[in-house]
């Protein structure tokens, strides 16, 4: 599955290899950190295509529960992260 990207690093698309702490989950909620591929960048980036980098996932499609009702986002959206897990 393809995620879009929301922050200024220069990739527009990756896509998930691994849900992180875990090894047989299939489905993530939003505020879970993946290990992600690069798919789609932009010209002259400083993260190349196919290189792996940790994301933090900020928006998604699933609605979740919040103490005044739940939320719900239209696309699946993430951010990336360093080595030290910082944006």
């Amino acid at each position: 599955m393809l995620l879009k990207v929301i922050d200024n690093s220069g990739i527009k698309f990756i896509r998930c290899i691994k849900i992180t702490g875990s090894t047989t989950k299939r489905w993530t909620k939003c505020g879970e950190l993946i290990k992600t591929s690069a798919t789609d960048v932009y010209p002259r980036s400083k993260i190349k295509q196919g290189s792996v980098v940790n994301s933090l996932i900020i928006r998604c499609v699933r609605p979740f529960n919040r103490t005044l009702g739940y939320i719900k986002f239209n696309e699946n959206s993430v951010i990336i992260l360093n080595d030290k897990l910082e944006p």
